[in-house]
């Protein structure tokens, strides 16, 4: 039996989308992806869009690079490619009905009906994870991990009050679910950060789709 098969022997209205935010190595990208296959539903993430914007060839994951980050640091200068970005997504999101997004702004930039989730992990997770995404020969010190993501967040929060004044730390009462992924992360003796996230995945997608079918059945759609 499928997923959507057990949620009440129904099918969800897949013209929902499921918009996903969380700061720094929260695990938004694993699960958002993992719930989209568990589902069926298209996936696109803000990271690819902006290094095909920036014209940086690399996947999403070598983003930590400190050289790769230095380059699409400077072709941020100004804010015209977040802008760009921004616009690009919610563009790509009213032409895929039922996406499922990864993107920082995008569940406050929407405004149509959506199911906004807020993934959040403690530090010490998102520290963690950082490191396991280098190279065991060009992992950075704790230290150094832990202020790459405070940098990243405060960077991110800085622009996104300052072009559509929203708070990403605080203001979290677009989201209709908050998945806390603390303590889940990459050990590379034993289990990938995926492999982790995919043993969550069919729980969280069904308190999901059990959510979005609840929304959609006892309120309102935005207009």
């Amino acid at each position: 039996m499928s997923l959507t098969q057990q949620i009440n022997g129904q099918t969800p209205e897949f013209e929902t989308p499921i918009l996903f935010s969380g700061l720094t190595a929260s695990g938004k990208s694993n699960y958002s992806s993992l719930i989209a296959e568990s589902l069926g539903r298209p996936w696109f993430d803000a990271t690819s869009q902006l290094l095909k914007l920036v014209g940086v060839e690399t996947d999403a994951q070598s983003v930590w690079s400190t050289e790769l980050a230095d380059d699409i640091h400077e072709a941020r200068q100004g804010d015209q490619i977040d802008r760009e970005l921004d616009q690009l997504i919610l563009a790509k999101l009213d032409a895929t009905p039922g996406a499922v997004v990864d993107a920082w702004a995008t569940p406050w930039l929407w405004d149509g009906d959506a199911l906004r989730v807020f993934v959040h992990a403690d530090e010490e997770t998102r520290v963690r994870r950082c490191l396991a995404s280098y190279p065991p020969d060009a992992q950075p010190t704790i230290k150094d991990a832990r202020q790459l993501i405070r940098d990243k967040d405060s960077y991110t929060r800085d622009l996104f009050l300052r072009l559509y004044d929203f708070d990403l730390f605080r203001d979290h009462s677009e989201f209709d679910v908050t998945l806390d992924t603390s303590g889940f992360y990459e050990d590379s003796d034993t289990k990938t950060g995926k492999q982790i996230a995919q043993e969550r995945v069919f729980p969280i997608a069904h308190s999901l789709i059990s959510l979005a079918l609840k929304s959609k059945q006892t309120s309102e759609p935005r207009t």
